[in-house]
């Protein structure tokens, strides 16, 4: 029974990327991650790797297991995946704003961490600037994983024989403050999807890949809806984002609400200024916004048709979309799922 369910698990990763004359070992996920990263599925561009931190499947086994690992917050309850829920499109569809180390609500949602290794900042308020110093947000904060110091987490890896050898093995040295950033920014690059329907029919020019409600909802997204001002589609790639900050007049509750980059810079100008989010896989990643007060596409789509204003200052134009073109541009949104989320989902599983 064990090695019926090897066979399968390895033959729904080559179904899943497309190998179908061959299958690859369900244990060489790593070499399958290593492959997606230099040749990235159909829609999108390169993927940027920065020059000190080469992507090595034993980098990418390493980031794996820190990633998935529990130990690494203060309590021992609560993972990096413990927010990034894998076959929850890599962020948490239960909740409006994820449960920190403490039990308490944070302020946000968690933003999913598919095709992370092409944004050039970090966070809704874009605060950090590259995956390898990111991690180190979530794993300091006491509201999320509750580390006092880098040295805590250093001596609980330190002290975990499972770990003995394995940062020698990836890095040749210790663990240390550098490369444990640097391992799990080498497994959360490898979660890159595209190759969607969308991406067959506009860039694969494969006419049957969606039908013509899509067709028709992507007219309305680049065209009366206005969404292509933000959410960008170049010639021959899209990442669905200028990876730049906006106030769309999305604030739910004016005691205490989220001023987003302000917040960072402490400037009036970036008051209630959030980063713009890809829309690749957006179906998977319900609930929406910042604080994840939307719970559908459809309730999204419809608050950018209503327009918004703060202080009477107009933030969004009224769109005058009618119910049916908001319902067209949903189903253009839908799709835009990767076809290799089941693998990612798969890999994320294997030891």
């Amino acid at each position: 029974m064990k090695n019926l369910h090897t066979t399968l698990g390895a033959l729904c990763v080559a179904v899943s990327f497309g190998f179908v004359a061959q299958t690859v070992k369900a244990d060489d996920w790593a070499s399958l991650a290593v492959k997606r990263i230099k040749s990235p599925p159909l829609g999108l561009p390169s993927v940027p790797i920065p020059a000190d931190n080469q992507v090595t499947k034993q980098k990418l086994e390493l980031g794996k297991k820190l990633f998935f690992d529990s130990r690494l917050s203060k309590n021992n309850a609560l993972s990096c995946a413990g927010c990034h829920i894998p076959d929850q499109g890599f962020t948490n569809n239960h909740v409006a704003t994820t449960i920190g180390v403490a039990g308490e609500f944070l302020a946000r949602n968690a933003p999913t961490i598919l095709n992370v290794a092409y944004q050039r900042t970090l966070f809704h308020d874009a605060r950090e600037t590259t995956l390898e110093n990111q991690v180190y947000g979530p794993l300091l904060s006491k509201l999320e994983m509750g580390n006092p110091s880098i040295g805590w987490i250093i001596q609980t890896i330190n002290g975990s024989e499972d770990y003995w050898g394995k940062f020698e093995k990836a890095f040749g040295e210790p663990v240390n403050v550098r490369n444990i950033g640097q391992a799990i920014a080498t497994y959360e690059r490898s979660l890159i999807s595209a190759n969607s329907p969308f991406d067959k029919w506009h860039f694969g020019k494969q006419q049957s890949a969606v039908s013509e409600d899509v067709k028709l909802g992507f007219k309305l997204f680049k065209g009366k809806g206005q969404c292509a001002r933000c959410h960008l589609v170049k010639p021959n790639t899209a990442l669905f984002s200028d990876q730049k900050l906006h106030d769309t007049g999305f604030v739910t509750a004016k005691k205490n609400a989220d001023t987003g980059r302000m917040g960072v810079t402490g400037r009036g100008a970036d008051k209630f200024r959030f980063k713009t989010p890809t829309l690749r896989n957006i179906a998977l990643t319900a609930p929406y916004m910042h604080n994840g007060q939307l719970k559908t596409l459809a309730s999204v789509v419809a608050f950018y048709n209503q327009g918004s204003k703060r202080d009477n200052k107009r933030k969004m134009p009224v769109l005058h979309l009618s119910d049916k073109e908001q319902a067209l541009i949903v189903e253009f949104l839908k799709s835009l799922n990767g076809d290799n989320v089941q693998a990612l989902i798969i890999e994320a599983s294997k030891p």
